[in-house]
Order: structure tokens, then sequence, then C-alpha cells
């Protein structure tokens, strides 16, 4: 077992604070994305099951979160190699789960729980941005360092 000194508390507190921080914005967004969308108040009768458009909004959440990771794994290696493939793929993922999830979004006609899949939707918007952000910042950072190269 570790001691004290050992175990870097401040920074492991930064971390935890950090990623609370990081998963508020999350639902903060994903919650604003509803308001705009006017979709944010919950059915009066809840359809339970997997229907046509949770399914679409499963599949665009699938593509944000592949974005995501994508986008995040190519950053992160992106001061190391110049490649571009991780940053295209990240780009292309995001921008087919922000697609898809302002598709369903635009087409629903009830809140949460009314079988429409908004909450995948707005998730599948918050994700792609968010991969596209990922996988833009990196090809920058690998044409900064191939120009100062």
């Amino acid at each position: 077992m570790k001691t004290l000194k050992e175990i870097n508390v401040k920074k492991t507190f930064i971390y935890i604070i950090g990623a609370l921080a990081v998963i508020a914005l999350y639902f903060g967004l994903v919650h604003l994305i509803l308001m705009v969308a006017n979709v944010s108040r919950s059915a009066p009768t809840t359809v339970y099951g997997l229907t046509s458009k949770r399914q679409f909004a499963l599949v665009a959440l699938a593509m944000g979160l592949i974005s995501v990771i994508v986008g995040w794994r190519v950053f992160r290696r992106s001061i190391s190699s110049s490649k571009k493939n991780g940053t295209i793929a990240a780009i292309v993922t995001g921008v087919i789960a922000v697609i898809g999830g302002v598709l369903n979004l635009t087409n629903a006609n009830g809140g949460p729980g009314s079988g429409n899949g908004v909450l995948g939707s707005a998730q599948a918007l918050v994700l792609g941005l968010t991969g596209i952000f990922f996988g833009g910042w990196a090809m920058v950072r690998s044409r900064t360092k191939n120009i100062n190269s």
C-alpha cells in the first residue's frame, strides 16, 4: 500500500474536480440543446422499448462516442505523429453524429419518454461536436509541428 508521500493528493483532487466539471458541462449542454429544440418537457405518457427513432438516436450517439474516442487519441498522439487518418476519421464521424442528432431533434414531436430519442440525439450532438473539436485541434497541432520542423 502506498503512503501519503507516494500519492499526490493535490493532483488526484484536481483530476476529480476536473472530471466532475466535465460531467456537469456535458449534461448542462445536453439540457441546453433540449431547451433550444423545445423538447425539454417530459412526455405525458412514457413509451417503453426500443422505437425506430430511439435506434436512430443510439446509432448517432455511438458515432459521436467513436468520434470523441478517436479524436482524443489522435489529439494525444498529434505531438509525435503527423498522420492525418485519425483526424479525418474523428471529424467525419463527428459530422455524421451531429447531422443524425439534428435530424432526429428536428423531427421529434415530444420530449424525453416520448419514444423519439431526443436525449440520445442531444447527447450525439454534444459528443459529435466534441469529436470534431478534438480532431480539428489535432490537425492544427500536427500542421504547426510540420511547419516548425
